[in-house]
């Protein structure tokens, strides 16, 4: 079963915009894991001034991610989070940030799954509208 994580931003007044902060101070990002069918399973928040990956590992030990396809975006290309996954019987999906030393290997049809946390997000966007 696949974990897919990724982020989005949200201004104060509610609408979502994907990796863009208005201000420093007037964003709020929402971090959300999903399950293999995009429903949600876990959602954390947090200030929008805060890089993405400081919250990858928080959101991942709400969840066994034991024997999981973990996919995210490249913002997610981190070594602790790598270790991470592996560590607790987890795959990555995460492709490696464009001018990377070394290219990690990356399943591109898997990856294509990642539209079902997009999907949670654009429903979340109309809900909110």
């Amino acid at each position: 079963m696949s974990r897919l994580i990724n982020i989005v931003q949200v201004q104060k007044k509610g609408a979502i915009q994907r990796n863009r902060t208005q201000s420093r101070w007037s964003s709020t990002k929402i971090h959300a894991i999903v399950d293999a069918y995009g429903y949600p399973v876990y959602v954390m928040l947090s200030e929008g001034q805060r890089n993405d990956i400081n919250y990858a590992i928080p959101l991942l030990e709400q969840v066994d991610i034991k024997e999981s396809d973990i996919l995210a975006d490249r913002g997610y290309d981190s070594n602790k989070l790598m270790d991470y996954i592996y560590a607790h019987g987890g795959e990555p999906t995460i492709p490696s940030r464009k001018g990377a030393k070394f290219d990690r290997y990356c399943d591109w049809h898997l990856y294509k799954e990642r539209h079902l946390v997009e999907n949670y997000f654009l429903k979340l966007k109309h809900s909110v509208e």
